[in-house]
């Protein structure tokens, strides 16, 4: 500790040396005033320089720790809400601080590359990630290099928005210019999306798939990429990824020592954190809900998790043991290890298991090397069947079905769900050909089924074809509509829950009867949604369109195939 020449004692001094030496509760103390520290010259002070110092040790600390300036100034953003602190704050705002101090000592010349460039956080919902990553770490840079540009990025453009209109609130704020502050929010550049500093600092904010275009930064902010609703759909899914990709991770000033860093609750093995994760040269912070020893995170930083025991909560005392069981009986047990747990990897959580599918390929395909979706039986534990023709030409098999599940409202020309695959059948097996679900319009959604209704009668003229879509919502309209063009087409009445009919299809696939398409290009978006589905799992049309073609199997094809023979 260096030596004072004054008698005057510097109580933030003191605090800060406290800090530096580990001694957190010491310094606490003195920012509070509680604690006489080197009494015998403290003793001449009165109450209000002990006052002035203590507010002068709480600035100072705020201005060399994020984490203090987050606990100190969170009043200023919810003067009605107390922050219910955690360790997990201190360590999200200790490692951002590194990063961001990193950036500075480069941009200084006392480092030449920051030590951790790219870095993803993964955290539950309701952390207080958005609030730590998007205002309060942005505001504290500018306390300390204000000329620092950021560019912060959401999944959700109103959060985007919301949490840029939060952090100017914060540095325009009373509190903020007490710590020094001399530079203001230029009149030219202020706006709810992108406002500037008088010492040439910016913070603009963007949906995550707005146009990012000509816009280079010191820094990108990402604060959860992947909406929820929208994170299993594979089209929106991989336009984020490739958005990334393509657009942001490059828009950089400097790509030696610019920073990335992602803040994301887990929705998906493929969501924005698995795809970065996959390319390399990003450090994860993985900070579950439960304590799992097995899965800890390690970092060039340190990575130190209090917990001891398996299953230990992250915050108790906010999230208790009944708000955890509310939330994995609300979300099913996918979602909530996905999103509470950061773990969307758990393979066996839904009600259609991954390695109960067993595969097929067609007479005159080869064997290839492709490997199967993750969780499936590999081709070497399980080959696939070979499906091949009578000798009249026709496919070998006793029925051949498209099954529809349409959602949308009549004839709308907006897009909705539709669940769309071509199946055929052999005794108790049910074999999926083609697979063209998609977000629909009803438009398209008539032109897909007349597609593949036709590509079915070219590939395979000999066998029967009927087309069955569930009567309610769209169907009916479906059905009015191509019956006109083509036979077979049948209206289905669901009956029982989703989940009941899904149940209803259950035991046949555990049983492996059902095969899927080996080496399809859509094979891996079926097994995904369907390993997902369960409670709190908003995509269901392809559970739905293959469970009312298994009850309409077991309850009116054979019915249905009696009158066809008599009438022939």
């Amino acid at each position: 500790m260096p030596t004072r020449s004054s008698d005057v004692l510097d109580a933030a001094e003191v605090a800060l040396d406290a800090v530096l030496e580990g001694k957190l509760d010491k310094a606490a103390a003195v920012m509070a005033s509680e604690l006489d520290v080197g009494q015998a010259r403290a003793q001449n002070l009165t109450p209000d320089r002990r006052s002035a110092i203590a507010t002068g040790a709480r600035a100072e600390l705020c201005r060399r720790s994020l984490f203090h300036f987050f606990k100190f100034g969170w009043h200023v953003l919810e003067p009605e809400t107390p922050l219910e602190l955690s360790w997990h704050h201190k360590l999200i705002c200790d490692y951002i601080q590194a990063m961001l101090e990193d950036w500075i000592a480069c941009k200084r010349g006392s480092m030449k590359y920051p030590r951790v460039q790219n870095a993803i956080f993964n955290l539950p919902p309701g952390t207080t990630k958005s609030r730590i990553i998007s205002v309060y770490a942005v505001a504290w840079m500018w306390l300390r290099y204000p000329s620092w540009t950021v560019l912060c990025l959401s999944g959700n453009p109103d959060v985007a928005e919301r949490d840029a209109m939060l952090c100017r609130e914060l540095v325009t704020s009373d509190w903020y210019r007490s710590l020094g502050v001399t530079w203001v929010i230029r009149d030219d550049v202020d706006a709810k999306k992108k406002y500037r500093n008088s010492m040439g600092g910016e913070r603009t904010s963007r949906g995550m798939m707005s146009k990012i275009v000509g816009n280079r930064t010191d820094a990108w902010l990402i604060d959860d990429p992947n909406d929820m609703y929208e994170v299993l759909s594979d089209s929106i899914r991989n336009g984020v990824n490739s958005k990334f990709n393509g657009q942001i991770f490059n828009r950089v000033n400097d790509p030696r020592i610019s920073l990335r860093i992602c803040m994301q609750q887990r929705g998906h093995v493929q969501d924005l954190t698995g795809f970065w994760e996959g390319k390399g040269d990003v450090v994860k912070v993985n900070i579950p809900m439960e304590f799992d020893p097995a899965r800890v995170s390690k970092t060039p930083f340190g990575f130190v998790d209090p917990r001891t025991r398996k299953g230990e909560l992250l915050h108790p005392t906010r999230f208790t043991e009944a708000f955890v069981a509310s939330e994995k009986k609300r979300l099913g047990s996918f979602m909530y290890e996905a999103q509470y747990n950061g773990d969307p990897r758990n393979l066996d959580t839904g009600m259609f298991k991954r390695r109960n599918w067993r595969f097929f390929r067609w007479a005159d395909t080869p064997i290839s090397e492709m490997l199967r979706p993750p969780g499936c039986l590999q081709k070497a534990e399980s080959p696939a069947v070979v499906l091949g023709y009578k000798s009249n030409g026709a496919l070998d098999v006793d029925w051949m079905i498209i099954t529809v599940d349409a959602t949308f409202g009549s004839e709308s020309d907006t897009a909705s769900r539709v669940g769309l695959a071509l199946t055929v059948g052999k005794h108790a097996d049910r074999y999926v050909v083609a697979d063209r679900s998609d977000v629909m319009t009803f438009p398209k959604t008539i032109d897909e089924i007349e597609k593949l209704y036709k590509e079915a009668k070219q590939r395979f003229p000999r066998n029967p074809l009927r087309v069955i879509v569930e009567k309610k919502a769209n169907g009916a309209a479906v059905v009015q509509t191509l019956k006109k063009k083509f036979q077979g087409f049948v209206a289905v009445e669901p009956e029982g829950g989703k989940f009941a009919r899904a149940n209803a299809m259950l035991p046949g696939q555990e049983s492996g009867n059902w095969y899927l398409l080996d080496d399809a290009e859509w094979l891996p978006e079926l097994v995904e949604e369907l390993a997902l589905f369960g409670p709190g799992c908003d995509y269901d049309d392809r559970v739905d369109m293959l469970s009312q073609l298994h009850i309409f199997c077991e309850t009116q094809l054979g019915a249905l195939a009696k009158w066809e023979a008599l009438a022939r």
